[in-house]
């Protein structure tokens, strides 16, 4: 073997050896990040058994945590406070708070995509006001600002309905509905209803929530099986109003099921 045959295989071993240690390094940063990728269901609101059992024992789990303010009405200078919470890695004894930071010794996990509660904040008169008085964990809100109103859309859950022990998208979602000119927080029914979309037409003044219907009453509302029905809702009322009656559903369905 020649010396250029000798430094041929010597390049292939050392450049073959470089690409098994870059491939075992990328390995191993991706088993790590994947490991210490944060859990959506540890960042939700704990149910409300965990957290009456620690707080009898005086303790918590979870603190408060204030995140950037959202401008709702600038003729009145109201403003959205979107209120979060940061979990700790392990429970602690509760404190008092101290300009909304508690005297805390644990660390926290800070990514948490969902809120606890929403802040009315008006700076003209200094006045602020949380919009619920009960534990929810909040998983969406939405600004609509009609001809007449500045609203708020809210979903969230509130019970471990499937006693899973988690707060999870796979437990019954409530809606809420905010009037900033009436100050009035209402709760929307959704019997076998789960909002998928919810607009407002400003050319016909009408509010339109699109619904995901649960077909099988199952109690499971599935994206893939079960139908989406238009509604309208009227504030003053609070009611959700078929926007397409069942006759034209059901010609509709004659249709597609090619029924004489």
């Amino acid at each position: 073997m020649n010396k250029i045959q000798k430094y041929n295989h010597f390049l292939i071993a050392t450049l073959g050896s470089i690409s098994l240690i870059i491939i075992i390094i990328a390995g191993i940063t991706f088993l790590v990040g994947w490991l210490s990728k944060p859990n959506n269901n540890r960042n939700t609101l704990i149910t409300q058994t965990e957290a009456q059992d620690l707080s009898q024992e005086n303790l918590r789990k979870q603190v408060v945590s204030l995140r950037q303010m959202n401008l709702m009405d600038s003729a009145s200078g109201t403003y959205v406070i979107p209120v979060s919470h940061k979990t700790l890695n392990k429970e602690e004894a509760r404190n008092t708070f101290h300009l909304g930071l508690s005297k805390s010794s644990s660390s926290y996990n800070y990514y948490n995509p969902y809120y606890n509660n929403l802040i009315i904040y008006n700076f003209r008169t200094g006045s602020f006001e949380p919009l619920f008085n009960e534990r929810i964990n909040i998983t969406h809100y939405r600004q609509i600002r009609t001809k007449d109103d500045k609203l708020l859309v809210i979903t969230g859950w509130i019970d471990d309905t499937n006693a899973d022990g988690v707060l999870n998208e796979k437990d019954k979602e409530h809606l809420f509905l905010y009037s900033l000119s009436n100050d009035l927080l209402q709760e929307v029914d959704l019997e076998k209803l789960k909002l998928i979309h919810f607009d407002y037409l400003p050319d016909v003044d009408k509010l339109v929530a699109n619904m995901l219907y649960d077909l099988n009453d199952n109690g499971k509302l599935e994206v893939s099986e079960d139908p989406e029905i238009l509604f309208e809702y009227t504030l003053e009322s609070n009611q959700l109003t078929q926007l397409i009656g069942d006759d034209m559903l059901n010609e509709l369905q004659n249709i597609i099921d090619r029924k004489e």
